[in-house]
């Protein structure tokens, strides 16, 4: 999916990549929420500040994982907050 989101290399492209991510990060099981915060740790790593746009969406599927009783899909939340907060210089704080 990282490598596709790369290949395509537009935003039009990526929002269809993120309903299914999205949905992974809101299911009931913990493993597909590690999946899907995988997957979006990936896409922002490869494709960086170009993908920030999409954070809007997002947050509110990121919010719910940092309320999670798992403590790896909470490490991962934070870990992409942190990185996106970075890309694009501004905090997420007031959004969650």
């Amino acid at each position: 999916m990282i490598a596709l989101a790369i290949a395509v290399g537009e935003e039009k492209y990526w929002k269809n990549i993120n309903g299914p991510m999205i949905d992974c990060m809101a299911d009931d099981e913990i493993d597909m929420k590690v999946i899907g915060l995988g997957l979006l740790y990936g896409m922002l790593k490869a494709l960086g500040e170009e993908l920030v746009v999409l954070m809007p969406e997002l947050l509110p599927s990121l919010s719910e994982c940092l309320e999670e009783r798992d403590t790896n899909v909470v490490k991962l939340a934070k870990n992409i907050i942190s990185l996106a907060e970075n890309l694009c210089g501004e905090s997420f704080s007031s959004y969650m």
